[in-house]
This record gives C-alpha cells, structure tokens and sequence, in this order.
C-alpha cells in the first residue's frame, strides 16, 4: 500500500490474514520510495494483523527490501501491527508515532530458521502468541474458525495466472524486469517456503 506524498486522514484500512511473498526469481520495485513491501505513508487509520511478508533469501534482492515501512501518521499513533512475520534481510522501518505491537523480523538467510512458524505463531509467556497466525480465515473484518488453507480461490488463481501469457510491457526491459508469468499455486508455494501446512489449519 502507498497513499502518495502528503497527509490523506484516516482511511480506516485493515490488512487482515494476508501474505506477501517474493520468490527466486520474482522483481519488486516501487518507483520513488525505494524497495519496499508494504508501505504505509501519510495514512492514518490502518491495522495489520495476522500477516506475513517473506522475500526469497535467494532473490538478488534480498537484504534490499525492508518488510514494512510506516511513517508520517498525521493523527497519532494508528497504524498498528499485531500478530506480524517479515522475513526480508533487514529490519523494518517505523515511525516514532506507530504502534508497533507484535511484529517479527528475521535477517536471516533461512526461510524457517528464527521466526515462528507462519502457521500458528509461538506462545510468548509474557505478551501471549507472537509472529504471524495464517491458519484461519477472517470474514468481514472477524477471525473465524473456519481453516484458511487451501487458499482461498487457489484453483481460480493458478487458471488465471497460467493463462495470462508472458509479461509484454509496458516495460519488459526496465531495471528489476518482471519473470514470465507461470501458474501460480499459493498454497504449494507456501508449504515449499515454510513447510507442511498443519491439519487444524486446512480445510481438507
């Protein structure tokens, strides 16, 4: 998410039970705000919780992307992360004024090797369960008890993004380049990055 240069108020803008992941191969750039995943500027009003940002330890652009970005709050302290796993090779970047509840970065060059696991988080005896929890889904705003996993429209997905063909522009050659579209399997990619996904957390 970018909101553009100057204040903008509050948007009321939950980032629920999300994941972002970059793979080997893939290409992020955002023109004009360096190489971020998620970017929260001049926006007020914003939760982010049960969420995970990964990038690829083997991408080219490892250690070049911070996870989260969230600065220049123009209300106070609302934005707020709960309940968040980044894993991009640097720290993530906030702003004196955000609220920054839960929110686990890892630098290192192991996709599992210092965060929880993405699934279920890990008991904090002092602050309750920390990292990310993508194991359920949320509905109109609520966490459920219904299992997330297989993703959500995972079939619709993989169709879609074998048929789309091969990137043709607008830019093919601009710096960062974008890899040929192939059949994306969310639910396979996730289980390759940070292993199988647990029983309670699929619905087959």
């Amino acid at each position: 998410m970018q909101d553009g240069a100057s204040p903008v108020g509050c948007k009321t803008v939950k980032w629920l039970g999300s994941i972002t992941y970059v793979q080997p191969e893939d290409r992020t750039t955002l023109p004009g705000s360096g190489l971020l995943s998620t970017f929260y500027r001049f926006i007020d009003c914003v939760t982010v919780r049960d969420s995970i940002y990964a990038a690829h330890p083997s991408n080219p652009l490892f250690r070049n992307l911070l996870g989260i970005h969230a600065s220049g709050a123009v209300d106070g302290p609302t934005v707020s992360f709960t309940n968040v796993t980044t894993l991009a090779g640097l720290a993530n970047s906030f702003a004196s004024g955000q609220t920054r509840l839960d929110v686990v970065a890892s630098t290192s060059t192991s996709l599992t090797g210092d965060i929880p696991t993405i699934f279920t988080g890990s008991a904090n005896p002092w602050i309750g369960t920390t990292g990310a929890q993508v194991c359920k889904q949320y509905r109109n705003g609520t966490l459920t008890s219904t299992p997330l996993w297989p993703w959500p429209m995972n079939d619709r997905i993989k169709a879609a993004t074998a048929s789309a063909g091969p990137y043709a522009g607008p830019c093919p050659t601009c710096v960062g380049g974008r890899r040929s579209r192939l059949a994306t399997d969310v639910t396979a990619d996730i289980e390759a990055m940070f292993g199988a996904i647990p029983a309670q957390c699929r619905r087959d």
